[in-house]
C-alpha cells in the first residue's frame, strides 16, 4: 500500500503556497511602483522649476484698500500658478499672503494680495515666491499709495 497525502490536502497546500507567493509579489510590486512614482514626480517638479522663472517689475501697497499689487513678468516657457508674498516688518514680524492666480508663459500680469492686516510702511522687505517652485523668488521694495 502506497502512502502519501490525499489529493484534497495536496490541492489545498498548492493553492496556499501559490497565494502566499502572489501576496509577496503584490506587496513588492506595489511598494516598487510607489517608490518609482515618487522619484519621477520629484524629478518632474525639479525639471519644471529649471525652466520656470519670473521677475517682479513693480510693487504697490494701497493703504486704503489693504491690497498689495505686484506686477510679475513670467519670462520663461512654463505657466506659473500660485504665489506667496512674505512680508518682513521692521519689528521682526513676518506675515505670508497667498494667491492662486496664474501667469501664462511669456506674459506680464498684476497679482493682488488682499487683506493685508498690518501697514506695510514698516516693512524691511517683501519676498514674492512661486508656490510651485519655492526656490524661485524675488525680493522687492514696495511703493506706498495712500
Amino acid at each position: 500500500m502506497k502512502k502519501g497525502i490525499s489529493p484534497i490536502i495536496g490541492t489545498v497546500l498548492l493553492i496556499a503556497a501559490t497565494m502566499t507567493i502572489a501576496g509577496i509579489l503584490a506587496f513588492w510590486a506595489s511598494s516598487f511602483v510607489q517608490q518609482q512614482t515618487e522619484y519621477y514626480s520629484n524629478e518632474t517638479t525639479s525639471t519644471f522649476c529649471n525652466f520656470a522663472n519670473f521677475r517682479v517689475l513693480s510693487c504697490m501697497y494701497n493703504k486704503t484698500s489693504d491690497e498689495l499689487a505686484v506686477v510679475v513678468d513670467n519670462y520663461k516657457s512654463h505657466t506659473l500658478k500660485g504665489f506667496k508674498a512674505i512680508v518682513w516688518y521692521s519689528d521682526v514680524d513676518i506675515q505670508t499672503f497667498e494667491t492662486d492666480e496664474e501667469i501664462t508663459a511669456n506674459s506680464i500680469k498684476s497679482i493682488m494680495f488682499e487683506n493685508i492686516t498690518k501697514d506695510l510702511t514698516s516693512t524691511t522687505k517683501v519676498i514674492i515666491r512661486s508656490s510651485q517652485c519655492s526656490s524661485i523668488e524675488q525680493q522687492i521694495t514696495c511703493n506706498i499709495a495712500s
